[in-house]
């Protein structure tokens, strides 16, 4: 009596590397498939087209989730994404001794980048600086483009004394690096330490960030009309 043995080990591939492995077998007496092989081998099939129907999806939902939560630009978190992540910021820190420093952050006469050398070296100033500040930040922190010239970052466990050294940090790395053509940031911090509305949170960096500005612009006009 010649015992055959069937093995069937299809790949579950990923998009680079495989996945992992199904393997189905059979043992007969025969040298012809017989009805249970051929269930065997058809709930197999049914199984695999599943698991990679599950992984395709997976897949999809992952690039939708990224194509909804990212700045196509700069591949930063846009807006929406951080303004959930602030939100659970202040849940974090409610009712315990934690804090976080909210950053708002805008790259100082921007326009006329724009004006004189294009739009496309404007967006690459963009990048430029969306990579210096996200190379900045610790692991934790989270960093968004938070509309046209402008950046936000959230930093866990900040003390407020060190809102200052926070702010001069991030225009250092900015104005001190040489593809920033000569550019500067003014950069408005607040330290939370306790339960505040969001749009609280925003007004105060907002002001914060137009005192710094506002310091450079009659700095600049002295200088002109020295």
């Amino acid at each position: 009596m010649v015992r055959l043995f069937y093995a069937y080990s299809p790949a579950i591939m990923g998009s680079v590397t495989a996945a992992g492995l199904i393997t189905l077998y059979a043992v007969t007496t025969f040298i012809r498939f017989e009805y249970p092989e051929y269930v065997l081998v058809s709930w197999g099939i049914c199984l695999l087209l599943f698991i990679l129907g599950s992984i395709i999806t997976g897949k999809l939902i992952h690039k939708l989730y990224l194509l909804s939560n990212i700045d196509s630009l700069t591949g930063l978190w846009n807006r929406r994404y951080f303004n959930t992540r602030l939100q659970e910021e202040l849940r974090r820190i409610q009712g315990t001794n934690n804090s976080f420093a909210f950053a708002l952050i805008d790259i100082d006469y921007f326009k006329e980048v724009n004006d004189l050398y294009g739009h496309a070296v404007g967006d690459e100033l963009l990048i430029t600086i969306a990579g210096l500040l996200k190379g900045a930040i610790g692991r934790s922190a989270v960093i968004t483009r938070w509309g046209g010239d402008e950046f936000a970052i959230i930093i866990r466990d900040v003390a407020v004394g060190d809102a200052r050294n926070i702010s001069e940090s991030l225009k250092s790395i900015v104005c001190g690096h040489k593809q920033c053509q000569s550019r500067s940031i003014s950069v408005g911090v607040i330290v939370v330490q306790e339960q505040i509305e969001k749009e609280q949170i925003i007004v105060m960096a907002d002001k914060e960030l137009y005192e710094d500005k506002k310091k450079k612009r009659l700095a600049r006009t002295c200088t002109i009309h020295a």
